[in-house]
């Protein structure tokens, strides 16, 4: 039987409360809350619904329906650093990622090494247009 199997099926028995939190375990633990409570970093918060939570989606913010799911993998300690983040701040994990990442862009962009690497593209796209122009007798 798994962990999550026993766990869940301590949980039907009433050995562990029916809340959303974790059973004991080894998780890390936020820092101490109110009256020194601690809380599994896995644990969501639960005062404000989802809606209400982090980022509001693309459409929302009046940006064109581009979107697209990536799959990112983070070590342990990234995702504890995460989690406990989104946990203070009452929010996601996903929103925690989405603003690090807008974040970090808006930072780069338009900077000197922003600046070359974009030269740097546009020369490598230069190049193909002008080498498939070739190969199709347009240039």
């Amino acid at each position: 039987m798994t962990d999550t199997a026993i766990r869940t099926a301590a949980a039907r028995r009433g050995r562990y409360p029916r809340s959303n939190r974790s059973p004991p375990g080894p998780p890390a633990v936020t820092p101490a809350g109110h009256y020194g409570e601690r809380r599994s970093v896995s644990t969501k918060p639960t005062t404000r619904s989802a809606a209400s939570r982090g980022s509001p989606p693309p459409a929302a913010r009046g940006e064109a329906k581009l979107q697209e799911i990536v799959s990112v993998r983070f070590t342990d300690e990234e995702l504890r650093r995460i989690q406990a983040f989104a946990v203070i701040f009452e929010t996601t994990p996903n929103a925690v990622i989405r603003d690090a990442c807008s974040f970090f862009l808006a930072q780069k962009v338009g900077t000197p090494e922003y600046d070359e690497a974009l030269r740097a593209y546009h020369r490598r796209t230069s190049e193909v247009v002008d080498v498939l122009n070739q190969i199709n007798g347009t240039g």
